[in-house]
């Protein structure tokens, strides 16, 4: 027999705030998820990770609650400065859920909010729900081909004098 659950999502969002703002603590207390959200394009954010962790824990004053680790931007892998390594290594040593998604293109994101709020209900999804990826649309731009002048050769003589200088214009 299937068991329908409902439930709802509170999100806040307390990025930008210093970890020692002076509403974080309202943000935390009473968490049941915690998101540790950072740039895979900024080593500095994933540094901060563990500060952020301590900060959190120290406000759940003796409850953990579920931990994902999302490092974001993955749409940018040519520019990414955390290695995936360290990523999952980091969720592993703090018992996180690891993620990687795309807030630009919305890769993962669905996954991400679908599995946190799973795990946090004692529900095993299927594999087909797990990794399943939102679809992804891009916009070809066409460019037109310029009118461009064709450069002729250099003339091959022997009489011209041999430099060391290179130039092109």
């Amino acid at each position: 027999s299937t068991i329908l659950t409902c439930f709802s999502l509170a999100v806040n969002d307390v990025g930008g705030q210093t970890l020692g703002g002076a509403m974080l603590d309202k943000y935390i207390y009473g968490a049941d998820i915690v998101l540790l959200v950072y740039d895979v394009t900024n080593l500095q954010s994933f540094e901060n990770l563990e500060d952020w962790y301590s900060t959190v824990m120290k406000y759940c004053a003796g409850r953990k609650p579920l931990f994902a680790l999302v490092g974001n931007k993955n749409d940018l892998e040519n520019l990414r400065a955390v290695k995936t390594e360290k990523h999952h290594q980091f969720a592993k040593d703090h018992d996180m859920i690891p993620f990687f998604v795309s807030a630009k293109t919305g890769e993962s994101v669905e996954n991400l909010f679908r599995q946190v709020s799973a795990n946090l209900m004692h529900i095993v999804l299927p594999k087909t729900d797990t990794d399943a990826r939102s679809i992804i649309t891009a916009t070809i731009v066409r460019q037109e081909p310029q009118n461009l002048t064709p450069i002729k050769p250099m003339s091959t003589k022997s009489n011209t004098t041999r430099t060391s200088i290179c130039s092109l214009q």
